[in-house]
Order: C-alpha cells, then structure tokens, then sequence
C-alpha cells in the first residue's frame, strides 16, 4: 500500500508542474552557468556566444514574420544574418527582404530594432524643416514614411525601429509597406 502512495504522489509531482521548457537560447545560458561556477572562462564565453547566436536567430525569425508577403507574380529573399553582426554598429537587430517583379524590377525592405546608430535618424525624422528640404512624409500603412528620393523611404516606429523601403518607385513599393501591421512591429521584442 506503501509503495502504490509514494507512486501516486511522485505521478502527481511529475503531471502537476509543467514540463521544463528547452531552448537553445536557454540551454547555451544555463551552460554558460555552469562553466563560470566551475571556472571555465573560456567556455562560459563560448557557451554566451552561442546564446547570443541563438536568441539572434529568434529576433530575425520574429521581425520577417511582420514583413507582408510577395504580391502576385513577385517573390521574396530574406536576410537573416543582419542581427548577428549588427554588434560591429552598435547592436540590436536587423532582417532584409528583397521583393523581385517583373521586368527585373525589385526592392528591398529593411527592419532594424534597437539599434542606437539608426535610431538617431530619429532627429531627422522629426526635424520639419529638413523632412520639407527632403521631400516630405507620405502615409502608408497607417505610419509616416518620410521619402529620401524617389526610390527610398523610411519611418520610425515605436521610437525604437527603423523600417527603410529602397530600389524601387514609390509607387511600386507602397502597396507592400501598406501591409506591414506597424502596431504589431512596435510591439516587437517587448
């Protein structure tokens, strides 16, 4: 009777907590961990770099995900290794998406978030005197793109990310950035 209670309470324990959630974001940390209590600089660093590959990774995955797909006859390319070596410039992360047409046409999209070196631009963005000198700012999508030329634009969202649109006419690139969910893109990452 004995043994059938202590089964019965461990079946309990193992069934009531959730399962341990594995990642290997996670998994390279708690390496990580172990290495620096053990003494291990070299590992520990080399066990944060692997982290720091893998949460990368994950911000490039969840930034295309915002992106819109390739309209009809189109198609669309990505850029994932932006966010890995974004540290040279300051940090935060980056993806690229290029969209390619017809008649050889194309552009590109890009998304950086947390980058102090781009988010400066921010200064320009909100300087009306320049943004008039510029061209001015053009509503697409619900966010203000302010056009640099007539083949490249871009907005600041959520005072944190830049989405910069070149390659291609205005034109051409507006009905794609008009899908872009800039509330779900200012939500990125929080």
């Amino acid at each position: 009777m004995r043994r059938v209670a202590v089964l019965a309470a461990a079946f309990a324990v193992a069934f009531a907590s959730p399962p341990a959630r594995a990642d290997a974001v996670s998994d390279a940390l708690d390496a990580a961990t172990a290495a620096y209590a053990n003494g291990k600089l070299t590992e520990t660093a080399r066990r944060i770099a692997e982290a720091n590959s893998a949460l990368s990774a994950l911000q490039s995955a969840a930034l295309l995900a915002l992106l819109p797909p390739a309209p009809d006859g189109w198609t669309r390319s990505e850029n994932t290794d932006m966010t890995a070596t974004m540290v040279v410039i300051g940090g935060g992360s980056g993806i690229e998406a290029t969209y390619s047409g017809p008649d050889e046409q194309y552009f590109t999209i890009t998304i950086f978030a947390d980058n102090p070196m781009f988010l400066s631009m921010q200064e320009m963005y909100n300087n009306e005197m320049l943004v008039t000198m510029m061209g001015g700012k053009k509503t697409i999508g619900g966010a203000e793109y302010l056009t640099q030329a007539e083949d490249s634009l871009f907005t600041i969202v959520g005072e944190r990310l830049m989405v910069q649109a070149t390659g291609a006419p205005v034109a051409v690139m507006e009905p794609v950035l008009a899908q872009i969910d800039h509330a779900a893109l200012a939500a990125y990452g929080q």
